[in-house]
């Protein structure tokens, strides 16, 4: 699977194959399009509960939505994970996939983007997920519009025979903001 440059994201954009919305020419990088932080912050409710089940369907119940204004932040703590959503939404053709990067200048900061779920789905849409954590022994401050993790794109060897769009159980499709584990569904 090649990785798209700058021209090959333009022209997939201009071909509809890739949508991003809103959409700003000035976030297309070499190799990637950059993503900026949304204003929702989905926190863990710490001490209020003593487990995570991971047999539970819906985990919903451990986490609350915080939203954030435009020029406030949200101060994330050492050793504290939440989950965000990118401003933009983002649409794969059935022949597109994509991967969620962290930016170097935030990981040299002591900030992961992602755990693990920076897999795109061909024919997905919607807001990005973000599993972000303070590696750090410093509170950080986020604030949303902030350029805070790159999309890379990349050409499936040939297009998905039931891309995410077309599945019955696609769980995280069209996610309008930070969505929490739905583990088992």
């Amino acid at each position: 699977m090649a990785v798209y440059s700058d021209t090959d994201i333009a022209k997939a954009i201009a071909d509809g194959r890739l949508k991003v919305e809103p959409f700003d020419p000035k976030t297309i990088q070499p190799g990637s399009i950059d993503m900026s932080l949304g204003n929702q912050f989905r926190i863990f409710k710490y001490g209020k509960h003593s487990i995570i089940d991971t047999r539970k369907k819906d985990h919903s119940e451990l986490t609350e939505v915080i939203e954030v204004k435009d020029g406030d932040h949200f101060l994330l703590l050492p050793g504290k994970l939440l989950l965000a959503a990118t401003k933009e939404k983002i649409q794969l053709s059935a022949d597109l996939c994509g991967r969620i990067e962290g930016k170097s200048s935030f990981a040299r900061l002591g900030i992961m983007v992602h755990i693990t779920s920076g897999f795109i789905h061909p024919g997905s849409y919607g807001v990005q997920t973000l599993e972000i954590s303070n590696m750090s022994n410093l509170p950080v401050k986020l604030y949303p519009g902030t350029k805070i993790c790159q999309i890379i794109i990349q050409d499936m060897k040939s297009p998905a025979e039931v891309p995410y769009n077309k599945k019955k159980n696609a769980k995280y499709l069209d996610q309008k903001g930070p969505e929490a584990s739905k583990l088992g569904n």
